[in-house]
């Protein structure tokens, strides 16, 4: 239930994130956000709503049905599913007071892996 709670606020928020770089977008030479601002919303944008939202979605329907398909009242290591979650919870927190302190990643479209390093 938890997991399944703040993946959909985090998926909110990189909703949010998506709709200011389309604002941006919307009409041209558009002063919105600086570049750099640009590229830091769009790096976020993509772990959040990876890393964030859709994986955690995964755990939290994990942890509702695995108990209930095989007969159990809860999770085998509850306390190590609390910490799991916790220190998912306390890492997005981390990464979005990035923007409050001018620490964001900014990586922009270099952070998928087919777009830098060495080619074979």
């Amino acid at each position: 239930m938890l997991y399944g709670v703040s993946a959909f606020i985090l998926f909110l928020i990189g909703g949010i994130e998506a709709g200011v770089m389309r604002m941006q977008l919307m009409v041209p030479d558009s002063n919105l956000i600086d570049p750099d601002t640009y590229n830091a919303m769009f790096t976020m944008h993509g772990t959040t709503m990876i890393f964030m939202a859709i994986m955690p979605m995964g755990a939290a329907f994990f942890n509702f049905l695995i108990p209930l398909m095989i007969g159990a009242r809860d999770v085998a290591f509850p306390r190590l599913n609390a910490f799991s979650y916790w220190v998912f919870l306390f890492g997005a927190i981390i990464m979005h007071v990035g923007f409050l302190v001018n620490a964001v990643p900014d990586a922009g479209w270099f952070s998928y892996a087919n777009l830098y390093g060495d080619r074979i």
